[in-house]
């Protein structure tokens, strides 16, 4: 459990997070959870290449997308977004959000830790994994929900940096 709960750091290259989530999706699409839900994919056009390990980050997409879904039970809008962060030109986000139940104020602080989950079934670890494979990326995860209206999670990742 230890050796899982702790991802090994894996090489990174350019990677287009747009190419991820759609082998995401692709992967998603196929589950039952997902047969009621619709999908609203809002991908930025021309996006730079992020530094990253693709394995790693589809990990990462799937998991939140597998909780939006889990939050939403069996319908609602998944939004699967991507941009250029408008704060840092360095920076590339995807944003994914449902329409579900939301995440009350107090267990919003808790989230990415360890063993904590709100779910029946479930370890409490893939958001600590999925925070801690961000974190080894450099990169930075950020979690906004209303309770009755959804929760929208942030990945920002730092773009491809040529190396001279």
């Amino acid at each position: 459990l230890p050796d899982f709960s702790r991802p090994k750091g894996r090489p990174k290259y350019p990677v287009q997070v747009n190419q991820v989530a759609e082998d995401a999706l692709f992967l998603l699409r196929l589950h039952d959870r997902f047969k009621g839900i619709k999908l609203d994919r809002r991908h930025g056009q021309a996006l730079p290449p992020v530094e990253a390990n693709a394995e790693q980050l589809m990990q990462v997409f799937l998991d939140l997308m597998l909780n939006a879904i889990d939050a939403m039970d069996g319908r609602g809008t998944l939004t699967v977004a991507s941009r250029v962060s408008p704060a840092r030109a360095d920076e590339v986000w995807v944003e994914i959000t449902d329409t579900g139940m939301g995440i009350p104020r107090e267990d919003v602080a808790k989230i990415f830790e360890p063993f904590f989950t709100t779910k029946a079934r479930g370890t409490g670890l893939g958001l600590a994994i999925t925070k801690q494979i961000i974190e080894q990326h450099q990169g930075r995860i950020v979690l906004v929900s209303k309770v009755g209206q959804g929760t929208t999670v942030t990945v920002r990742l730092p773009m491809h940096r040529e190396e001279y």
